[in-house]
């Protein structure tokens, strides 16, 4: 009787541990889709940006710059 409990309670506490990690999964899913999505933006507003900006070493580092501290506030 004691090992039938014991087996229960530890199979509780697996269950439990399985269940907390699918929601760590799913909440990371989320997280790495939000980081996609800003990634996407950012190359877009890049691409845009350099049309209309010459492709030199100035426009270049202007770009670097700016999104470099954009980024920082994420």
């Amino acid at each position: 009787m004691a090992e039938n409990a014991k087996l229960k309670n530890a199979k509780k506490e697996v269950v439990g541990r399985y269940q907390q990690a699918e929601k760590e999964v799913k909440k990371l899913q989320r997280e790495l889709t939000t980081l996609e999505d800003q990634s996407k933006e950012i190359r877009k507003a890049t691409d845009l940006a350099m049309l209309d900006f010459p492709h030199t070493d100035e426009g270049r580092e202007y770009l670097e710059g700016y999104w470099e501290s954009h980024l920082l506030d994420y």
